[in-house]
């Protein structure tokens, strides 16, 4: 079974690396798409969503109220290069990085079984 996370920030957040790394645990990885795209319609396949920290705080706070209304639970997102501590999630093909994220939009384990 695949599940489906959405992407919202910018257009470099994903590489096909790390696309692959999230489809060997069984996660497909959805956009990115910009903040300005009207996801509300994407988030109705969503299983969860990735958001770039960076992005505008009315953009974050505005996606944010609509993912908890829709009850798809999500984790904000830092690149390598963006890292600040404290300010996110890393979004990444290391392995513990995808577990980290994975284990905060899915706590209780419902998302991916582990081998």
């Amino acid at each position: 079974m695949s599940y489906q996370i959405l992407v919202v920030g910018r257009d470099d957040l994903v590489s096909d690396e790390i696309r692959y790394a999230w489809k060997l645990v069984g996660a497909d990885l959805i956009g990115p798409v910009a903040f300005s795209f009207h996801v509300n319609g994407a988030l109705s396949g969503a299983d969860g969503a990735l958001l770039d920290v960076t992005g505008q705080a009315d953009d974050l706070f505005k996606l944010s109220d609509s993912l908890d209304a829709a009850k798809i639970p999500f984790v904000y997102i830092v690149t390598a290069a963006d890292f600040v501590r404290g300010a996110g999630f890393t979004i990444s093909s290391d392995p513990l990085d995808i577990n980290t994220i994975i284990c905060q939009l899915f706590p209780y384990g419902e998302m991916v079984t582990r081998h």
